[in-house]
C-alpha cells in the first residue's frame, strides 16, 4: 500500500447524472502525479470517448488539457475497474457512481471496495462535487487498521498542499479505548508533521461515528473524507456504508489490508 501513485485509472457509471465531477477528479490528479490517465470501460460505464477513440481523445484533450487511453473490459463497473487497475500495477483509480447499498447479506460499499487489492479508491459517489482539497479529514478510531490510511493521506496531502485534520473518535468514556484514540490520533499528526504536512488533531467521543465524521466534513471547506473499509472499532462497517452514501464531497477509500508480523499495520 505504501508505493507512490504511478498512474490513475478511472471509470463512471453510466447512470449517474455527475459525471462532469469524475472527470474533474481524474484529470486533476493526473496532472497533479504527472501521471498516465487511463479510463476504464466495462459493460456499466459512460462511454465518454465515443465509438471513434481517436476523435474522443482529441476532443477530451481540447475540453480538459489531459490525455486520455482507454481499455475495455466486459466485467462490470467495480470488478472491471478493480482487475484492470490490477493488470496495469495502478495503485489510484477514480471511480464515479452511486454508493453499492448494503442488504441483510452484507456486500454494501465493503464489497465493492473488497474487489481492490491495493488500489486506493476516489470515490465521487452521486451527491459528490469535486472540489481540489484544501483539508482532508482523517478520522481515527482506537483500531490498528485506522492507520492503514496514513501515507495515501500524506501523499494527496502533500500534492494539494492540503491540511490534515485528524479526528480522533471513541464511543464510549472506556479508558483503554481513549487511550488507543489519543495515541493513534498524535501518530497521525505526527506522521504528517514529519513530512512537512500541516495537520491539525480533535478527539471526541461519539456513540454515532458517520454522523460525527459527515458534521466534521461539513464544518471545512473543499474537503476531503479520508477512510479504511471494513474495520471495526467506531469506523466499522456500517459507519463506512453511511459515510459513503451521505457524504457530498469525495472520499479517499484505503482497502482494508489483512496484514500480519513486524509493522503489520500498514502504516
Amino acid at each position: 500500500m505504501d508505493k507512490k501513485i504511478t498512474s490513475i485509472f478511472f471509470s463512471i457509471d453510466k447512470n449517474v447524472s455527475n459525471s462532469e465531477e469524475s472527470i474533474k477528479a481524474a484529470v486533476s490528479l493526473s496532472k497533479k502525479c504527472s501521471c498516465e490517465l487511463t479510463y476504464v470501460l466495462t459493460s456499466e460505464s459512460l462511454d465518454i470517448l465515443g465509438a471513434n477513440q481517436e476523435e474522443g481523445a482529441r476532443n477530451f484533450k481540447m475540453k480538459y488539457f489531459g490525455d486520455v487511453k482507454q481499455v475495455k473490459t466486459d466485467q462490470g463497473l467495480w470488478k472491471g475497474l478493480a482487475e484492470e487497475s490490477k493488470k496495469y500495477d495502478c495503485n489510484l483509480v477514480v471511480l464515479g457512481a452511486p454508493p453499492i447499498k448494503s442488504s441483510l447479506f452484507g456486500g454494501g460499499m465493503a464489497g465493492g471496495v473488497s474487489k481492490f487489492d491495493s488500489a486506493s479508491v476516489v470515490f465521487i459517489g452521486d451527491k459528490s462535487t469535486w472540489s481540489e482539497p484544501k483539508s482532508i479529514l482523517m478520522p481515527l478510531d482506537s483500531q490498528s487498521e485506522t492507520r492503514q490510511k496514513f501515507f495515501r493521506v500524506s501523499e494527496i496531502a502533500k500534492i494539494y498542499r492540503s491540511t490534515v485534520n485528524v479526528l480522533g473518535i471513541a464511543q464510549s468514556d472506556e479508558s483503554e479505548e481513549k487511550t488507543y484514540v489519543h495515541t493513534f490520533s498524535f501518530q497521525g499528526k505526527n506522521y504528517m508533521e514529519e513530512r512537512r504536512i500541516k495537520a491539525e488533531i480533535k478527539e471526541i467521543t461519539s456513540k454515532n461515528c458517520a454522523e460525527t465524521v459527515l458534521e466534521e466534513s461539513d464544518a471545512l471547506s473543499n474537503n476531503w473524507i479520508s477512510v479504511v473499509s471494513n474495520t471495526e472499532g467506531a469506523f466499522k462497517t456500517s459507519s463506512f456504508q453511511k459515510v459513503s452514501e451521505m457524504a457530498n464531497v469525495p472520499v479517499l477509500i484505503m482497502p482494508f489490508q489483512e496484514l500480519s508480523g513486524a509493522g503489520g499495520v500498514g502504516y
